[in-house]
């Protein structure tokens, strides 16, 4: 079984990592503040500050849970493991492999812009974005030898 885990493109991370993260502790931080500088007891504020505290990890969780994507081949299956979703993809019904840009068509468990389009099942089309491309392309050729790669 090999494991190859997606490349991720930096400004995509900081777009949906880093931005939220960033304006949930700001709101967050601002409500701590106003209730530390209210005059007495704020039910609203605690309220407030236990609600988006809550929302803050269940943001992470699901951000952490959406980014975490691997390509696995287990014999003559690739798996593909995108957040929340399992795909598996017959090797033998691979019939083309293409390094490409993501042009928005098709399917695309990955976080990068760059990677391998995949061609199978006589016209569907996946992106991915693997690390080790090169490997990833070797092991997929070394269980389906009609691959073609362009």
């Amino acid at each position: 079984m090999n494991i190859y885990k997606s490349t991720k493109n930096t400004f995509f991370l900081i777009l949906v990592k880093y931005v939220p993260y960033t304006l949930y502790s700001i709101m967050l931080l601002s409500l701590i503040q106003e209730y530390i500088t209210s005059e007495g007891a704020n039910n609203r504020l605690i309220i407030s500050i236990v609600i988006l505290s809550i929302m803050f990890v269940l943001l992470i969780a699901f951000v952490e849970k959406t980014l975490k994507i691997n390509y696995r081949i287990e014999g003559s299956t690739l798996h593909i493991d995108s957040g929340f979703t399992k795909r598996e993809i017959q090797i033998s019904n691979i019939q083309s492999l293409m390094h490409s840009n993501y042009t928005g068509y098709g399917r695309k468990p990955g976080l990068d812009i760059k990677g391998l389009k995949i061609m199978y099942e006589s016209g569907r089309m996946m992106y991915i974005t693997p690390e080790r491309s090169e490997e990833f392309i070797i092991k997929l050729k070394s269980v389906n030898q009609k691959i073609i790669i362009q």
